[in-house]
């Protein structure tokens, strides 16, 4: 599986790049797309849905570029589904993790391919927040110096910009998370202390949603995990 899983993390990479290219479309969006695809003067060969030589025939607009790239994520999204499709196991925990609400291709992929698809980490969800930089750690010297948690630098920002976006729509619509949410600001927490801890208790709950085998809300106690 180690060969899918490697495949699937260099999709989520391109369809990530493709995506925040689309929201910087201008002078400095078009020499990163140049550099992209075509390294050394040399067309870049990975099979895309673009023909080689495709650059001096596009519509360099801004809303030319902007369908280049949708293009590009629809194509490499339809990749990455093909490869979950077919491999049992990842179907399993993607069906999963999507039935939350706020999981959705990208951060289902992310998550099997950093946790080798819940391999690794032992389905300790403290690791995993870690990891993910969203665990808070006691800030503390001695006996006497007692600072606030605060979240570890050192831990993949990637991934965490990633599950940013998933607390947002979950923070709207998962009633579980917007419930938790708005008892943290009812307790006058600041707006980002609110948002790394929807982010912890999202990942506590898919960890144990995938330890369980059973899809969000089949179990009553999921929100309590």
């Amino acid at each position: 599986m180690g060969g899918v899983l490697t495949d699937l993390a260099q999709f989520v990479g391109e369809a990530v790049f493709a995506a925040g290219m689309t929201a910087k479309t201008s002078a400095a969006g078009v020499s990163l797309l140049i550099k992209y695809y075509e390294a050394d003067g040399q067309p870049y060969t990975k099979e895309l849905p673009l023909p080689v030589g495709w650059l001096s025939s596009i519509d360099l607009t801004d809303n030319g570029i902007i369908e280049v790239f949708k293009k590009e994520i629809t194509a490499v999204e339809q990749q990455m589904k093909a490869i979950i499709k077919a491999t049992p196991e990842l179907k399993r925990v993607y069906d999963i993790l999507t039935s939350f609400k706020g999981i959705g291709l990208i951060n289902a992929v992310a998550l099997i391919v950093a946790t080798d698809n819940f391999q690794r980490f032992d389905f300790d969800a403290r690791k995993i927040c870690s990891y993910w930089g969203v665990a808070p750690f006691a800030c503390q010297s001695g006996t006497s110096l007692n600072g606030k948690p605060h979240v570890s630098g050192y831990a993949d920002r990637y991934l965490k910009s990633l599950l940013s976006e998933a607390a947002l729509t979950a923070m709207q619509f998962c009633p579980a998370i917007r419930d938790y949410a708005m008892r943290l600001r009812a307790r006058g927490k600041h707006r980002a202390i609110i948002a790394n801890n929807c982010k912890n208790k999202m990942l506590h709950i898919l960890v144990a949603i995938v330890k369980n085998g059973t899809r969000y809300g089949e179990q009553k106690n999921d929100d309590a995990a």
